[in-house]
């Protein structure tokens, strides 16, 4: 492990530690090591704060161009090779994704693109599906929650503009870990762009089931009653 990476893992180890943040992981672990494609739903900030610690090999996170830009924290990211996000720039962006992936590496994407905080349906872009198609590398989907009342929207200052987000302050992140699978074996006629958005529905599919365990998970151990989540 290199010693970038090792000092954002610490950086996050202190941060959570401060906050007394912590985990509850259940679903399909250990993973085999190799090339692998996690993909999950994005309703917080800091949800993937938590996914180095559940990996033994590095991550390479698909991150928002715009956080590169942010003093000590965009040249950390860069010198541990996440991968920065441009909207001009998408195709880059998975071509550096293909070059780890057919290295052996893991990345790391949302789907949906942004912060999702009320499971709201969104249209989720096929970058995973199509990652999967190009390399042969499995997707593995992650389903996150965190209770209303460990979150907080915070405002961030972004260069010359105000970012908000909604971040865990505290208390436990339910995650569940689905099974490896590949799109390509999903889809017996030829795979074109309809295709390619028809796999990608699929994936969000899976992912919300995990999203769902994950939430009943957390309504099981704290003893609460299921949150209502829209389908508008």
């Amino acid at each position: 492990m290199d010693v970038y990476y090792s000092t954002a893992k610490l950086i996050l180890r202190i941060y959570q530690a401060m906050l007394s943040q912590h985990s509850h992981v259940s679903g399909e672990l250990p993973l085999c090591p190799g090339a692998k494609i996690i993909a999950a739903n994005h309703p917080n900030a800091t949800d993937g704060f938590f996914l180095p610690f559940m990996f033994q090999e590095k991550l390479h996170f698909f991150i928002q161009g715009d956080i590169f830009s942010v003093p000590f924290i965009g040249w950390l990211l860069a010198r541990c090779e996440q991968i920065p996000v441009w909207p001009a720039r998408k195709k880059a962006a998975l071509e550096q994704a293909c070059e780890l992936l057919a290295s052996g590496k893991t990345v790391v994407i949302f789907p949906e693109g942004k912060l999702n905080p009320d499971h709201q349906p969104l249209h989720a872009r096929s970058g995973a599906v199509r990652l999967s198609l190009m390399t042969g590398a499995a997707i593995i989907p992650v389903g996150f929650y965190v209770p209303a009342q460990n979150v907080r929207n915070l405002i961030i200052q972004k260069k010359d503009r105000l970012g908000q987000g909604r971040w865990q302050t505290g208390g436990c992140c339910f995650i569940q870990i689905g099974c490896p699978w590949l799109p390509g074996q999903a889809m017996s006629k030829k795979i074109d762009e309809t295709a390619v958005r028809e796999l990608t529905a699929r994936l969000m599919e899976r992912i919300e089931a995990l999203v769902h365990l994950a939430t009943l998970e957390c309504v099981t151990e704290n003893n609460l009653l299921l949150p209502a989540i829209s389908s508008n």
